[in-house]
């Protein structure tokens, strides 16, 4: 049962991570939604550089994660 939850997760984390490969400025918006009360994200709102820099790396690594766990392993061969 751990396994296939543990599966599910890190399929979903390939997905999200997938997602943000495709659409970064979608997810970023969807993201600063949820940190703000109003549903409208506040113009004029400037992300430091090094925000971008861990999305990326955030995303690569969930779809390396996703990657590699979807990789059958050559000792159960």
């Amino acid at each position: 049962m751990a396994d296939v939850t543990s599966d599910i997760l890190v399929f979903l984390l390939g997905v999200v991570g997938l997602l943000e490969v495709l659409f970064p400025r979608q997810v970023l918006v969807v993201a600063l939604r949820f940190m703000f009360e109003s549903p409208e994200v506040p113009e004029g709102i400037e992300l430091k550089p090094w925000v971008r820099t861990v999305a990326r790396l955030e995303r690569l690594a969930f779809v390396l994660l996703a990657l590699y766990r979807r990789t059958p392993s050559r000792s159960a061969a």
